[in-house]
């Protein structure tokens, strides 16, 4: 390392230029990054619709879904099929190992699927892979008075092929059950189609979906009068949205970090030099990025936004060395390498160990490593490039901005260093004392978790409604549209008052295979909504009122949010096995029953039997899992506490019992949260092995390790805290938070510890050296510790709509470091003088060829 900023300081005018067109290359690279928004990742899903028009369920079952079943016989990484049959309609969806080639996985399906006999009536089976890339970008529906049938030929004719003939589109169509026949839309209280269109994977898709509005703009002049297009779900504006905001976050984190950075410094020029190194570091970062073909999405963006803060880290410890040598006299190039040489290896050592956290992440299975191994990347190629610029570019501007009259840095014995040295020979004194404070602070933080909100995906709110309506099975249809009109009339009214924007029903039939509540598939008795509310509106008190209002006639109205960025964390799934069908149904209905009456839990159904008897007439759909029957019991939590409302249905599942042969299953978010409370365990556990064998092998030491290691569980004291104060979650974003302050917090206690070894090194005993050690790292830890925290400051109180990194991981981090930065500085010392005694001394000759010191060892 000490060869780079040599290197660096003899060419000062070629390392500056190298920075700018570092600097330059970035920005061109965030040019032309394809904005997504998510992760491209493919999801080990594959699902096959399968309409049957107008047969029952238990004729789709036989016919349909059972014969179906036999095509993913013998596939090679299957871990699960579920299948559920309904009223004209099969769906399958297969779950696949992580990792499993997919588009390998659709062709044999699809070739086994040719092989199916399948009666005349039915509709060929449609196969998709579950992946972002799959759903669509844009989904509008094209509106016209007068004959459905003349409004559809000019779609098939003349909208279709124009949006197709867009580059980077890679399909547009109408639903298949549209094109049967078999279903009606309606929009806004028109007879309307709907357009779907799906986006090449490695197209662009804000510029896609601009070039398909300008298209339909000019189309709406050659259509019959009266033609228009109605926008229901576009990705573009939601992108752009959330890019503008983690970017607006970013740079009033940088600006923050920087105010910090002056408070400390009370000087431009060192300040100015720090303040470079964040642009210079994300830049750095995204130039990386575009290198390895990454995109820019919520993850990637929220890796950036949260790097902002860290970067200047090791800026700051090698500029305030800098600044000493350098008021030393002599040379200002000559004491500059050697201020950077002596803080090389600590920086190295932290930046490692805050990179070597997130290793876990590309190695623990499922979704969870999959789409937060983009945002691990994110910030370790921000990392590596604050690195390189604090042993480079950082020296070099030190060398030529700081000279001895800098009054910034000036002074032996600052304000800060008076108040903590007090402080930390009390501690050294009463050494029982202040370790017995850190545990009962520790262990009273433990103590906050029955009282913080758990979750898998904190609530990202949405702009969407779904409306399912259904009325009893036999009902007749005039039933079911006299249901549809008083929904319309009460969403017409919704968006004369400007809370929604716009409506559609799908009625019988098929309905839409995509877009948001896809999968909830039209029948004879039933009609979907998707209601897109305006951007000031309260999804959550539009979704309330729509159940008081759709809920008073003869239809059961199941209404639940939708939209956001990535997955939902709102379904309560619970499933019921057994050979007597008609007990698990009987089960799940006495809990349905009582899963009605509880607060925070809404859309509660059942596939089962109806109460009272019946057979296949009376079903609505039917449930299998791996060739087995089940009976799926489903609902919305609306509570945020997730865990808290799943707790309660345990409860209540317990009090009433399964009956013998019966047994329970749970999905939906109750599995999300364990599994991802399992997998973020061992992510920790592994981060932790790894930090500590990157200091081992840095140091040289397996006890000096140890020490640092124990400063981690001083950060859970504020991150709980935090959480308890603010009653946000403790989902999937704040365990991130947690393992990144896993390499935060050990970055002070290493840049701590190292120099007293320094110390112990040169002849100090023990208490000296950690004394002075502690007298000469408090600001620097200070300085690093505040800059993060502020650089989080925008992220943790601006709270995005739609972002997945965002305020809870923020508020951990900060939380965090705010306790382990404090204790970190009393603390850490305190079990250093216990696991590092004074040991016998030996002579060493110190490099300058001074005379021999003795120094401790051990």
């Amino acid at each position: 390392m000490s060869m780079l900023t040599s290197l660096a300081l003899r060419g000062r005018i070629i390392t500056i230029l190298v920075m700018i067109a570092i600097m330059v290359g970035g920005g061109a690279a965030l040019t032309r990054m394809q904005a997504e928004l998510l992760p491209d990742i493919e999801f080990p899903l594959v699902a096959v619709f399968a309409p049957y028009p107008g047969n029952n369920v238990a004729t789709v079952l036989q016919d349909i879904t059972i014969p179906l079943e036999s095509a993913f016989d013998g596939i090679e990484g299957l871990d699960s099929l579920s299948s559920t049959s309904s009223t004209s309609i099969s769906v399958l969806v297969a779950e696949f190992e992580m990792g499993t080639d997919m588009e390998h996985v659709s062709s044999i399906v699809e070739r086994n699927l040719a092989l199916v006999t399948l009666p005349s009536a039915a509709l060929t089976p449609r196969v998709t892979r579950v992946n972002p890339d799959e759903f669509p970008i844009l989904q509008f529906s094209v509106l016209r008075k007068g004959d459905p049938a003349d409004l559809y030929d000019a779609v098939m004719a003349q909208v279709l092929p124009e949006v197709m003939s867009v580059p980077g589109v890679f399909s547009a169509e109408v639903p298949p059950g549209t094109l049967a026949g078999t279903s009606v839309t309606r929009t806004n209280g028109q007879p309307s189609l709907t357009v779907s269109v799906l986006k090449d994977p490695d197209s662009n898709t804000v510029e896609v979906v601009s070039v398909v509005q300008e298209k339909l703009e000019s189309l709406v002049e050659t259509l019959p009068a009266g033609t228009e297009f109605i926008t229901l779900v576009n990705q573009a504006p939601e992108i752009e949205a959330s890019i503008k905001s983690l970017q607006r976050e970013a740079t009033l984190g940088a600006v923050f970090a920087v105010i910090i950075i002056f408070a400390f410094l009370f000087s431009v020029r060192p300040t100015l030099v720090i303040g470079i190194s964040i642009p210079a570091s994300i830049l750095g970062g995204l130039l990386i990025m575009g290198w390895q073909g990454m995109t820019l999405n919520l993850m990637t963006l929220g890796g950036l936004a949260i790097a902002v803060g860290r970067v200047v880290d090791d800026s700051i410890v090698v500029l305030e060395n800098v600044y000493k040598h350098i008021q030393r006299g002599g040379d200002r190039v000559v004491a500059t390498f050697a201020a950077t040489k002596e803080v090389a290896g600590p920086i190295t050592v932290s930046t490692l160990t805050t990179i070597a956290v997130f290793v876990p992440l590309g190695l623990i299975d499922g979704i969870i490593g999959s789409f937060f191994l983009p945002f691990a990347y994110a910030i370790t190629f921000a990392l590596m490039a604050s690195l390189l610029v604090a042993l480079t570019v950082v020296p070099v501007l030190g060398s030529l901005f700081i000279n001895p009259t800098s009054s910034g840095m000036a002074g032996k014995d600052t304000w800060i260093q008076r108040t903590y040295t007090p402080a930390i020979g009390w501690a050294l004194r009463h050494k029982l004392t202040s370790i017995g404070l850190a545990v009962v602070l520790f262990v009273g933080s433990l103590g906050l978790l029955p009282l913080i909100p758990i979750t898998f995906l904190p609530s990202s709110g949405g702009d969407l409604i779904t409306v399912n309506l259904t009325v009893p099975r036999g009902t007749e249809q005039k039933i079911l549209l006299e249901e549809v009109a008083v929904a319309e009339a009460v969403l017409e009214r919704m968006r004369l008052e400007g809370a929604a924007e716009t409506y559609q029903v799908t009625a019988g039939g098929v309905g839409s295979l995509f877009g948001p509540g896809g999968g909830r598939e039209g029948s004879s008795n039933s009609a979907n909504f998707l209601v897109v509310l305006n951007e000031d509106s309260d999804g959550e008190a539009v979704a309330m009122a729509l159940r008081e209002e759709l809920n008073r006639g003869v239809a059961t109205a199941q209404v639940a949010q939708a939209g956001g960025g990535g997955p939902q964390d709102n379904l309560l799934e619970l499933r019921l096995f057994g050979d007597a069908y008609e007990a698990a149904s009987a089960t799940a209905n006495l809990i349905v029953t009582k899963l009605r009456q509880m607060d925070g839990l809404v859309n509660v159904s059942t596939d089962g039997l109806a109460p009272g008897g019946g057979g296949w007439e009376d079903l609505t759909a039917v449930s299998r899992i791996n060739g087995q029957r089940a009976v799926t019991i489903t609902g919305s939590i609306i509570d945020p506490n997730v865990n808290q409302v799943n707790s309660q249905v345990t409860k209540i599942i317990e009090e009433i019992g399964l009956p013998r042969g019966v047994t329970l299953e749970a999905g939906g978010a109750s599995a999300d949260i364990d599994e991802a409370f399992k997998q973020m365990a061992l992510a920790m556990v592994i981060g932790i092995g790894l930090v500590y064998l990157v200091m081992m092998v840095s140091m040289r030491s397996l006890i000096t390790p140890i020490v640092i290691v124990l400063s981690l569980p001083l950060a859970s004291i504020g991150a709980l805290g935090a959480l308890y104060i603010t009653q946000r979650t403790l989902g999937l974003p704040a365990l991130i938070g947690m393992l990144m302050l896993i390499g935060l917090v050990v970055t002070n206690a290493i840049v701590l510890v190292s120099l007293v070894e320094q110390l112990r090194a040169q002849g100090m005993s023990v208490y000296e050296s950690l004394i002075e050690g502690g007298r000469a790292r408090v600001r620097p830890i200070l300085m690093t510790a505040f800059t993060t925290s502020f650089a989080l400051v925008p992220m943790a109180v601006f709270v995005t709509e739609g972002t997945i990194i965002g305020a809870e991981l923020a508020t951990v981090v900060i939380g965090g470091l705010a306790t382990s930065t404090f204790l970190t500085l009393l603390v850490i010392p305190v079990v250093y003088s216990l696991l590092r005694r004074e040991g016998r001394r030996v002579t060493t000759r110190k490099p300058s060829g001074d005379a021999p010191k003795a120094v401790p060892t051990g």
